[in-house]
């Protein structure tokens, strides 16, 4: 699913809702919590993969990103 949202949507996206989706604790409830370490996460493989290894990621929504 993961591979077909990135496809789509774009690596930032599909990779932070792929995130918000494992950090969720339903139980705790935490929304910001969850969604401040998806973008963390989001922001950190963004800048290793496109800015430091230069690797062409999916741009999907975001043609300008």
């Amino acid at each position: 699913t993961y591979a077909v949202l990135m496809d789509r949507l774009g690596f930032v996206l599909a990779t932070t809702l792929a995130m918000f989706g494992l950090f969720f604790d339903p139980i705790g409830r935490n929304w910001l919590r969850s969604i401040l370490f998806s973008l963390v996460t989001t922001l950190t493989s963004y800048l290793v993969f496109e800015v430091w290894l230069r690797c062409q990621l999916p741009r999907g929504v975001f043609p300008w990103w």
